[in-house]
């Protein structure tokens, strides 16, 4: 079977001023999965925010549980977590990173319309030109049932996307 991506809607760029969040909406429940692939940097007084999904408006941290692992080229950590105001998908350029840089991820949601709850994978790198920066791989789930049809990016930090931030969403089929 041949795999079928196929943008979903324009890229979204955060323009001049930023933006407190990053939003898909009227996803239509033609394909089988999703993808997302950003480029981000927040503002504010941090070095990296976390950054949390959010599928149908919902907010409810008791909805969203994740397992993730992080490393940083010396060392690793790993937990896991439930109760964020989203879904955590890992940590992303702060408004004090390295000037100019930003973080790429990939975001990968099986099964988007089906009829249980909504697993969700990430993969994150910083791009931060210096000694630290981080990689975060990230398994989480949802427990809504209903398809997904809104996809919301905040800052858990409350901080701006900064301009230049982009994000897109590709819908699969598996033909």
């Amino acid at each position: 079977m041949a795999n079928t991506f196929i943008q979903i809607g324009s890229t979204v760029t955060v323009g001049s001023g930023g933006a407190a969040s990053i939003s898909f909406s009227s996803i239509p429940a033609t394909y089988t999965d999703l993808k997302v692939v950003t480029s981000l940097r927040a503002t504010g007084s941090r070095g990296e925010d976390a950054l949390l999904i959010r599928f149908n408006s919902d907010s409810t941290g008791g909805n969203y549980t994740i397992k993730w692992i992080r490393g940083n080229g010396s060392s690793a950590t790993s937990g896991d977590g439930v109760g964020f105001a989203g879904g955590y998908v890992g940590e992303f350029n702060g408004g004090t990173s390295t000037t100019s840089t930003f973080t790429s991820q990939e975001i990968y949601i099986p099964n988007y319309t089906g009829g249980t709850q909504k697993s969700f994978s990430s993969y994150i790198t910083q791009e931060a030109n210096q000694t630290l920066a981080y990689a975060h791989l990230v398994a989480g789930l949802w427990s809504g049932t209903a398809a997904i049809t809104d996809i919301t990016f905040i800052d858990h930090n409350g901080n701006n996307f900064a301009q230049y931030s982009t994000a897109s969403l590709y819908g699969i089929k598996n033909s």
